[in-house]
């Protein structure tokens, strides 16, 4: 039977890649843990898997494991697009696949975080399936949106994970973020992925990777005045999309106290478990 770890992982920068070799064990769901198995590498833009192959009950002893024997699938778990991966020979008895988790989208480079690997010994069809979850940045992209200015309300989103936003005196508003993906308004006619306020404005998020969705909560209020001015809630019936409702109250109160005050909203993916920290500084 098929066994297989995690050997290094492979972070690609500037100045030459950075690889570090991963410590682990041997699994095989079934013999050596009956639980599914599971794999959390470190931020990389690449890592390798090593497997090998089970040749008695007592797993002392590994067959003969030729490169052009195995076969893999390897897909993004949120949406099941196919990542690249490459299969070689480690020696007679071990072979290593590499798989490039950090891809290309036009001007972005994204990481995969969460993937579904399946290993296959074409010989017998003898397998081996895993999830791997690699630790990953999150960014966010945002659009302020004052109800007093809809008709000059901005289109396109913009990046930041540490932004600022200028409270209207006499209107309400609200800012609309989207962790990991940009976002734009469309038509309704146009093939989009949610809209806020509901069935009236229409956004189109970008087409990618990491496609999962996420839970939101404020965790920090820099002073007590800003919390019943604010609330925050998912799109509804879009939890890839949050939305933090701004009262106007809180001009007057920023105003009366003399100070910018800030929040954290920490946000989750629900399947990679990815944390992301998106700060927002209010001013006048």
């Amino acid at each position: 039977m098929l066994q297989i770890r995690a050997s290094k992982s492979i972070l690609i920068s500037q100045s030459g890649d950075i690889e570090t070799e991963i410590s682990s064990d041997y699994s095989e769901p079934g013999f050596i843990s009956m639980s599914p198995l599971e794999i959390e590498i470190q931020k990389c833009d690449k890592f390798v898997l090593r497997v090998r192959k089970r040749a008695d009950g007592s797993g002392t002893s590994f067959t003969a494991l030729p490169a052009n024997n195995i076969t893999a699938t390897v897909v993004d778990s949120t949406n099941g697009k196919a990542i690249p991966f490459q299969i070689d020979r480690y020696d007679a008895n071990r072979v290593e696949i590499t798989i490039a988790n950090s891809l290309s989208m036009t001007e972005s480079i994204f990481r995969v975080k969460t993937l579904d690997i399946c290993v296959v010994d074409t010989t017998d069809n003898d397998s081996v399936t895993l999830r791997v979850v690699v630790d990953s940045d999150m960014t966010f992209d945002y659009l302020y949106v004052p109800l007093v200015d809809m008709k000059s309300r901005g289109r396109f989103s913009n990046r930041g994970n540490d932004i600022y936003v200028a409270v209207k005196r006499y209107s309400e508003s609200y800012l609309l973020f989207c962790p990991n993906f940009s976002f734009r308004e469309v038509l309704e006619s146009d093939d989009y992925s949610f809209s806020y306020p509901i069935n009236s404005v229409f956004y189109k998020k970008q087409e990618s990777y990491n496609d999962e969705e996420f839970t939101y909560e404020i965790t920090k209020y820099s002073h007590d005045f800003v919390e019943k001015d604010i609330s925050l809630l998912n799109v509804p019936s879009y939890g890839k999309a949050g939305i933090l409702l701004i009262d106007r109250k809180l001009y007057r109160d920023i105003n009366e106290n003399g100070i910018n005050p800030y929040i954290e909203i920490s946000v989750t993916g629900k399947l990679s478990e990815t944390v992301g920290i998106f700060k927002v500084n209010f001013r006048l």
